[in-house]
């Protein structure tokens, strides 16, 4: 992103949501508040208007978003995580417990270990293995534009049967 270019301007906010209708779920790409106007109640806001519009979408049943995990050695880069976390359980996010979520990398790095974290719209704790396998599968050439099979294989070789959604 330009985040550090001075002539691209975030005003205010963006939220970027994908509803695999097939799936019946919605998935928060993105979400960003501009620094200027953060800690005003805007990102709440955002979130949930964009959680109400994906509940618009008949038989939607959550929304997923993945989000990075804390375990970083930077001590600020690390507290921005923990807010950020907060932030989303607060909202009542739940992290998919056991899924070892694996950002691809856009330049051929190493990929990130992230949380995948899901909203439910209806009354859920839990989603079968090949719920979350469909999910992952979805995700990867639709929002990354990656195909191969190698970090998918890693997610999904120690999923539980069942896939538990806990409080982060």
């Amino acid at each position: 992103m330009l985040k550090d270019d001075k002539d691209y301007h975030l005003l205010l906010g963006i939220s970027l949501l994908y509803v695999f209708r097939f799936l019946n779920i919605g998935l928060l790409d993105y979400m960003a508040v501009a620094p200027k106007y953060q800690r005003r109640g805007i990102g709440k806001d955002l979130f949930r208007f964009t959680l109400g519009f994906s509940s618009q979408v008949r038989h939607v049943i959550g929304l997923m978003l993945k989000i990075q995990k804390e375990n970083v050695p930077d001590l600020q880069e690390s507290l921005r995580r923990k807010d950020r976390i907060r932030f989303y359980a607060k909202l009542g996010a739940k992290v998919l417990d056991g899924v070892n979520y694996l950002l691809p990398s856009q330049n051929g790095g190493r990929p990130e270990e992230m949380y995948l974290i899901m909203v439910p719209l209806t009354e859920i704790h839990s989603l079968p293995k090949r719920s979350v396998i469909q999910y992952v599968s979805a995700i990867y050439p639709t929002i990354y534009q990656y195909k191969n099979n190698d970090l998918l294989n890693t997610v999904f070789d120690t999923l539980p049967a069942t896939i538990m959604l806990r409080d982060i």
